[in-house]
């Protein structure tokens, strides 16, 4: 959301390499913290003392969703930082 706010602000001088490297570490940090809670989920999903109802909890298509995005936003980061590292 941040990254459209930042596109929609200012279209003109959007193609400076400090707002597009700024978009870059949005989307890394972003990449990050759902690679975090993708992996504690993954690992802690099953366990009885972890969640309420454990016999229900099971990896439905939200958290294979939720892995595509983290992959996305981690690609993402990285095909911006190239840009804006070689710009």
């Amino acid at each position: 959301m941040i990254f459209s706010l930042l596109i929609l602000r200012d279209r003109e001088s959007f193609k400076s390499t400090k707002q597009i490297l700024r978009a870059a570490c949005l989307h890394a940090i972003a990449g990050v913290l759902m690679f975090a809670t993708v992996i504690t989920f993954g690992i802690n999903g099953k366990r009885r003392d972890w969640m309420m109802n454990w016999q229900f909890n099971w990896f439905g298509w939200s958290f294979h969703l939720a892995i595509l995005a983290c992959i996305v936003h981690l690609a993402t980061a990285f095909v911006a930082g190239y840009q804006g590292m070689n710009k």
